[in-house]
Order: C-alpha cells, then structure tokens, then sequence
C-alpha cells in the first residue's frame, strides 16, 4: 500500500472516529439537560428525575460498553497494521504513529467527557438524597422511588460507574 492510501485510509477513520465521538457528547448532553434539577424543586420534581435517573442508568452502561467495544476494536486493527507495515518502512510507521497519537487523545476526551457527565450525576444525587433525608426527619416517609434514589445516591458515580475504571479492566 503507498504512503498516499495510507495517509487517506487513516484520516478516513479519524473523521468517523471523531463523528461518534461528537455523537457521544450531543447525547450525554441531551441526557444532562433532561436531567436537569431546579434549584428549588418540588417533590413531585424529584420524584420524576429520580425516575429518568433510573431510565437512563442502563442506557448509560450501554454506552460506556459501546464506547469500550469501539476502542478495543480500533486497537485490534490498527496493531495489526502497524505489524504488517513494519517491515515495510520507517514513514508507514510514522503515519501510523500519528493514529496511534489521534486514538490515545481521543480516548482521553472520552474519558474527559464521561467525568464531566458522572460529576453532574454525582451533584445531582447529592442534592436528591438531602432532599430524602431532610423528608425523613420530618416525618414523612420516604418510599418507592425516592428510596431507590436514595439508594443510587450512595453510589459514588464517578468512581462507581467510571468509564476509566473499566477501561483498565
């Protein structure tokens, strides 16, 4: 393959690469404005967010997975041709170290943006279980939903459901 085909077929594959990536952080932003709670949320507020938190919890798993597939799979390819041309010359090597540069960066925006998006779901849950707790001191009992929220509270996301974490595994 000459260095022309290579250079195309790399930047071809950092292009989609970086569309899914964009596609990654348009929907964990869409998820982040669903998510939203109001500073001085009703019950039945909190009561509805705790629900879509719950809704989204799987979705999120599924993409964290998704996000884990693609890049494991990108390695597996590009290893093998870095393999394949080493014995064809230093500049294919060069070209694609240059990959290899591009998928680590990109890697860590994946794991920069997933942070981000587990911090907002950390505060959030802060906010929701003192809202359940200053319920159970006075006196109002906290069931169903609000007591699975309260459950996910004392989760720490960022460090429980880390995209991070289970990149290393």
């Amino acid at each position: 393959m000459d260095l022309t085909q290579l250079r195309n077929q790399i930047k071809d594959s950092e292009s989609r690469w970086n569309m899914k990536y964009l596609a990654f952080d348009k929907r964990l932003r869409e998820i982040e404005q669903e998510l939203l709670l109001p500073p001085y949320a009703r019950l039945s507020d909190v009561i509805k967010w705790c629900e879509k938190l719950i809704h989204y919890e799987q979705k999120l798993e599924l993409m964290r997975q998704s996000t884990l597939t693609l890049s494991r799979e990108t390695w597996i390819k590009l290893e093998k041709k870095v393999l394949e041309s080493y014995t064809e010359d230093q500049k294919s090597i060069s070209i694609l170290s240059e990959c290899v540069c591009f998928l680590v960066n990109l890697e860590k925006k994946y794991n920069q943006r997933f942070y981000v998006f587990l911090n907002f779901l950390d505060n959030c849950m802060r906010y929701v279980r003192s809202y359940s707790e200053d319920l159970e001191r006075n006196g109002l009992s906290i069931t169903g939903i609000l007591s699975k929220a309260k459950q996910l509270g004392s989760m720490y996301w960022i460090n429980g459901k880390s995209y991070q974490t289970k990149l290393e595994v």
